[in-house]
């Protein structure tokens, strides 16, 4: 079964929120609405390459220059279209005609490749060979952006939070939304979330609650078993 576009092992997944805490320290950023990303930007040392750099034609031509001058093949964050994370000059691409909120993910998810460490270093290799990543790692590097991206831009617990205090609605996502400078879909998405977990750990907790009491034990024998 092909895993979603954030699914990971709990270890890997561990890894990428450890990494996104440290971005946030670094910025700062815990507790500052929206969340600053220019500020965590700035904080990674990345640069956002100018809004015109992203029109087919530049883009081209500065792929081309890249192959003449240092064999440098840029890698994709999200699509080619959206987004690119230059390892060798610390520097993104993003498209400006993408909504501003939606935006933000992107940064963040470009960011999750420059602070993930695996991912630095095999985008800068892979440079260097003028080779292209497997597609079963480019899926997990994607995966594992994704996660760091939602984390830093919802500040871990924070969008969890502050959900839980408002009522289950629609208008919750869309208050959330502009707080955290999130995209509505990926309020939402990360809203429905929060409630699927909510109700699976309800409803865990009632049918534990409903279930018989284990009958009691007799005289202290170690292997009794209810028959």
């Amino acid at each position: 079964m092909k895993a979603d576009d954030s699914s990971l092992d709990p270890e890997d997944l561990r890894a990428v929120h450890a990494a996104a805490r440290r971005a946030l320290d670094r910025a700062s950023a815990w507790g500052v609405f929206p969340t600053p990303t220019p500020v965590i930007l700035e904080a990674a040392s990345l640069k956002i390459a100018p809004k015109s750099a992203f029109d087919p034609s530049r883009i081209t031509e500065y792929l081309i220059g890249k192959a003449e001058n240092a064999a440098i093949t840029l890698k994709s964050a999200i699509a080619k279209v959206f987004g690119i994370y230059d390892a060798s000059e610390q520097l993104i691409h993003i498209d400006d005609g993408v909504h501003k909120s939606k935006q933000n993910f992107l940064k963040l998810h470009e960011v999750g490749h420059h602070e993930l460490p695996a991912h630095r270093s095999a985008f800068r290799l892979f440079h260097d060979c003028e080779k292209t990543l497997d597609p079963e790692i480019s899926d997990l590097f994607e995966r594992e952006a994704n996660n760091f991206a939602r984390f830093v831009l919802f500040q871990g617990n924070g969008y969890a939070a502050m959900a839980a205090d408002h009522k289950l609605e629609l208008r919750t996502p869309m208050r959330l939304a502009g707080k955290f400078g999130a995209s509505m879909p990926l309020a939402a998405s990360s809203c429905a979330r929060i409630t699927g977990l909510v109700s699976s750990t309800s409803s865990s907790r009632s049918l534990a609650a409903s279930a018989p009491a284990p009958a009691p034990r007799s005289g202290g024998s170690r292997h009794h078993r209810p028959i």
